[in-house]
This record gives structure tokens, sequence and C-alpha cells, in this order.
């Protein structure tokens, strides 16, 4: 009997060992690559479930509750931006490697290290943790991926600047911010929060009537605005690229002094936006506020052009992928 319950438990742990292990081969199997970089499929999972949560965000949580039904479109906008998103990660690979920067650099796991060491007080302890980035859709892999990327990303942004791929100057920071590649902005936001995108719309055309009309902007901010940003100073956006959605700012710096946008969609809502003069009194007494945002758009417009530029190579799994499966 003994010698039955031993096979018999041998043969179970046999079997379990072949279904982890099963599951992790999968986990780290490679998608594709980004700039010569390996996209493990834990990798594609957790951007896959990003993406989709977004999509239910925007679209409704039932949008791809019926698989079969989901439009060529819809899984089209699904797999690009799940390519968008892998490309900001790979960016920051990427640009870190110029700098001599790795993943795998002892300054870079012990920051990491520390912040899991904080992750896992919050959540309560290991077990906890473990349940919440589960939850999240990460295993522990992702996890230390994603923390390992966003360590690297602050690493970047000082070598970038202390290297003078971002200029420092500061004469050369007040030059920038007079010149045309910084706008100063205040926009009427409408979200589609408790209200259908039509709805949004309507109101946001309605906003724009209203400012062409020659209403008070600020009071159409007050009536209708829901970008908490513009009430708390009537300064608004001092913009500069690579700080806020494309869409929002091909608009902006299309605009002239005192004219105002047509109807912008973006991800947060329908804008209308209001171009106006600098005030430079104010950029005087808030240089090294606007120094940073500087800093921080240069930073991003770098990302960006390092993401648009990754090649994708050995995709012919990802391809074959339904995303819509992915769980």
């Amino acid at each position: 009997m003994k010698t039955v319950k031993t096979l018999a438990l041998l043969t179970l742990l046999a079997v379990l060992a072949a279904v982890f292990s099963g599951c992790a081969s999968k986990d780290s199997s490679v998608m594709m690559r980004l700039g010569g970089i390996d996209v493990r499929y834990d990798v594609l999972r957790f951007a896959v479930l990003t993406e989709r949560a977004a999509f239910e965000a925007k679209y409704g949580a039932d949008v791809f509750s019926d698989p079969e039904n989901v439009s060529d479109e819809l899984r089209e906008e699904l797999r690009s931006g799940t390519l968008d998103y892998l490309r900001g990660i790979y960016a920051t690979l990427s640009l870190a490697a110029d700098h001599g920067i790795g993943q795998d650099d002892p300054a870079v796991v012990d920051s990491a290290n520390r912040i899991k060491a904080s992750d896992v007080a919050s959540a309560g302890g290991e077990n906890e943790f473990l349940a919440s980035i589960r939850e999240a859709g990460m295993n522990e892999y992702v996890y230390t991926f994603v923390t390992k990327a966003g360590v690297l990303s602050d690493e970047v942004y000082y070598a970038m600047i202390n290297s003078g791929q971002i200029v420092s100057d500061e004469a050369r920071i007040r030059a920038f911010l007079e010149s045309d590649e910084c706008v100063r902005v205040r926009q009427v936001l409408v979200t589609t929060e408790n209200r259908t995108d039509e709805q949004a719309r309507a109101i946001a055309e309605e906003v724009r009537s209203l400012a062409l009309g020659g209403a008070d902007f600020d009071g159409l901010i007050s009536r209708y605005g829901e970008d908490m940003n513009m009430f708390g100073s009537t300064q608004g956006y001092y913009l500069m690229r690579g700080v806020m959605y494309r869409e929002f700012e091909d608009a902006s710096f299309a605009l002239g002094v005192g004219e105002i946008s047509g109807v912008v969609k973006t991800p947060a809502g329908y804008s209308v936006i209001l171009r106006l003069e600098k005030d430079a009194e104010y950029m005087k007494n808030h240089f090294d506020k606007l120094s940073e945002d500087y800093f921080t758009a240069q930073f991003s417009l770098a990302c960006e052009e390092r993401a648009e530029s990754l090649e994708i190579t050995d995709s012919s799994v990802f391809e074959k992928t339904d995303l819509l499966t992915v769980n």
C-alpha cells in the first residue's frame, strides 16, 4: 500500500512538474525582437492586458466580451497599441545601452530591490505582494523587468543631461522657452467620464461655438472644464513637444496667439484650446520649473524617437497570436 501511495505521489509530482515547466517555458518563449532585444511571452501578456484594460475603459467593459464579433479594425488597434506600449519600454533599454547602463548593473539591481521591498511592505507581505502583481497581469519576472525599466529611465534621463545630449546651458534653455518651441495655452477639457463619447463631443462643440462667439474663455473653463490644472492658475500650460498627447500638441502649435482650436480628440477626451501670449514675468519667476519641464520634454522626445526607430524582427509568432486569447 505504501508503495502504491509513493508511486501515485511521484506520478502526481511528475505531472505537476510538467505543467509548471510548460507554463515557465511558455512565459519565457520569445515572441519577437524589438531593437535586437527579446520580447518574452509574459512581457507581451502584460502589455496586452494593460492595453485591453485601457480599451475597456475607453469603449466599455464588454468591448471584448464576444471575441468572434470584434472587428478587424479594433483588433488592429489593439495590436498597434500593444506594440506602442512595448516600444516605449524597450526604447528605454535601448537608450540605456547607448550610455553603457544595463539592467544587471549593481546600482540598477539595488534600486529595483529597494522598490520591491517597499512594494512588499505596502502590500502587507510577500504572499499579498505576489497576489497583487498577478492581479496586475504580471509574474515576478515581469514585475522585475518593468521595475528595472523604470530605474533605467531615471538613469538615462540624468545621463543624457550630464553628457550634453540634452542641452542644459541656461542661456540656451531661456532662448528655447522664449521661442515658438514653447507656447502658452489654456483648454476646456470635456471627458467621457459619466457620459458617452457623443455627448462629450457635443459639449465640446458647444464650448467652441461659445468661445468663437466671444464668450470669456476662463468662464467656459469654470462652467465646462474638467482639467483640474486649469483652475489653480490663469497661466495654463507652457507647452513643449513631448509632454502631452500628440494630437493636443499638434493643435496647440498650429495656433496663432489669440486663436481657438477646433475640437481636438485625445485619449483624455475632447479639448478646445486657446493660445495665449507668454507672460515674461511669470517665465522669469518660474524658470526652474520651466527648465524641469524642458528636460522632461526633451527626454520624452528622445524616447519617442528611439521607440519609433526600433526594428521589429523574428515576429512570426507574435503575428500569428490572437491577442484576444492572451490571458
